[in-house]
Formats: C-alpha cells, structure tokens, sequence
C-alpha cells in the first residue's frame, strides 16, 4: 500500500510539474520540432513522406562538405580526382530521363554508387546542399530534398563541384582572376587528354589551356554517350597515355563514370 502511495504521489507531482511549466516546454518543442522532425528524417533509409516544414538548411546542415577553394587545393596538392555532381546526375540517380541521355539502369546504379562510396583518390563534388545562395539552386533543392535525402551518404565528405564554375553571376567578380591562375596549375606543362561532346570544344577560342604541355581530344557523342562507354574505355586504354596525363572529361553525367573508371 505504501509503495502505490509513493508512486500516485510521484505521478501528481509530475504532472503538477508539467502544468506549472508548460508554456515553457511548448515553447521548446515549438523552437526545436522543425529541427528534430528534419534529423529523424534524414536519418531513415527511406524517408515515406513528405514533411513541408524542412528546409535545406537544416535538412542537409550535418553533412560535411569541402568549399570550392579548399576543394580545388586538394586536387592540385594531391593530385586528386573528382566526379562532379550536378542536377542531370542526380536526375539519373532519381530516375528521370534527360533531353541528352535516356534513362539507363547501368549508368544509374554506376552514379549511384560512386556519390555514395569512399574511393582512394577520387572526390566527389555536389552543389552546396545548404546556404546555397544562387536561384536555381535554391528552387531545386526545395523541389529535391527528399530525393537527395534518400541516396547522400551522411557520413561521407563531400567536396564543391563548382569548381568550373567561377564565371557564375553570384561570383566574387574580384577573386576570379586570380582563381583563374590557380586553375590553370592543375595542367600547367602537363598533357592533356579532353574527352568531349561534338559541339563542346572546351577552351577553343581563349587562352585557357596555354601552359598546358599538349593536347589531345577525343570526340564523342554528344547525346547518349553512355550507350558506348565500354568502346571509349577501351579506346582510352589503347592510346597508351603517359601516367602524367591529366584526363577532362567534359561529358554530361557520363563522365563521373568514366573517371571512376
């Protein structure tokens, strides 16, 4: 009897407890839902619904990811590799089919394990998945949360697949040219292969492949390219290029599969 006591008497404090502090914990619960639904989220292998009130920025703050300076230092100091990421591969990867590539379950699985995988000496580059300032981006995320929720690895670092694109319009116009010097190290007296579409002609018409040693092209496809990516390793493989060789892949979402490879 006495021991029911002690408990029925525990039980009325508590709740005298949480009546006498209520608006507090509803205030806390109100201040911190959003980020606790958003992280239960993120943590399931499959998130089943749809929860409105997360942003980006808080969705994807935990994962760990490189700027575009500090990105670009790795692959010059360490003669790193990186397979950037953009909205056509993670369309891929979300099953959508794109002007320039058909759906293809191979080239699927293929980008879906190299955003995921740690491989030794290769980056992988992803837009900023939080913070993001540029327009287009800020759109996306919004309409592909869930998506990039389902298949980024959480535990992995990312790197800035921005790296090329220091010409866009949110671009410190000031620090470009010296970027631009920067850049151009990665090739500096070195031979170049550059694997391209039929219509890219990447650094024909300017100066920015003018301290590289030599460079070699070689022309593919511009839309399906895929459909011939065994025939172009293979073609690579045969030309027997030096190791020192740096390989631009300028390829649409083929070509993080080719620099896996």
């Amino acid at each position: 009897w006495n021991i029911k006591m002690k408990y029925i008497n525990l039980k009325i404090i508590f709740i005298i407890f949480l009546l006498f502090n209520l608006k507090y914990i509803l205030y806390y619960i109100k201040k911190n839902y959003q980020f606790l639904f958003c992280q239960n989220c993120l943590n399931k292998i499959n998130i089943t619904s749809d929860c409105f009130q997360c942003t980006p920025d808080i969705l994807f703050k935990k994962i760990k990811f490189v700027n575009r300076d500090e990105t670009l230092n790795e692959i010059i100091n360490n003669k790193k590799s990186i397979a950037r990421f953009g909205d056509g591969e993670f369309g891929i990867i979300f099953g959508n089919e794109l002007r320039f590539q058909k759906l293809n379950q191979t080239l699927k699985e293929k980008l879906s394990y190299i955003l995921k995988a740690d491989i030794p000496n290769l980056l992988v580059g992803i837009i900023q998945l939080y913070r993001n300032r540029n327009p287009f981006w800020i759109d996306w995320l919004k309409k592909n949360k869930f998506n990039i929720g389902k298949i980024i690895n959480k535990h992995k670092i990312y790197h800035c697949a921005s790296i090329t694109r220091f010409y866009q319009p949110n671009a410190n116009k000031s620090l470009i040219k010296n970027y631009i010097i920067k850049f151009k190290k990665l090739w500096n007296n070195r031979n170049i292969l550059i694997i391209e579409g039929e219509q890219t002609r990447l650094g024909i018409g300017n100066d920015l492949f003018n301290n590289a040693k030599s460079i070699k092209r070689l022309i593919c496809p511009s839309e399906n390219a895929f459909n011939i990516y065994e025939k172009i390793i293979a073609y690579i493989k045969n030309m027997k290029l030096d190791k020192n060789t740096l390989i631009l892949i300028s390829l649409g979402d083929r070509k993080s599969t080719r620099l896996n490879s």
